[in-house]
């Protein structure tokens, strides 16, 4: 998964990049990604306590 962002960072400058994150659409997609790695590190640090 961290290929495809990687990808995706290096084909477009910061510029765009931030345009993009500001669309509606954009910050519908960085809220479902803070709540996928916020499960995704409460998951973790469940496994870590067992």
């Amino acid at each position: 998964m961290m290929n495809g962002m990687t990808n995706m960072m290096k084909m477009m400058d910061e510029q765009s990049m931030m345009n993009m994150m500001n669309t509606p659409e954009g910050q519908q997609m960085m809220q479902s990604c803070n709540k996928f790695m916020a499960a995704y590190n409460a998951k973790k640090d469940e496994g870590m306590k067992q």
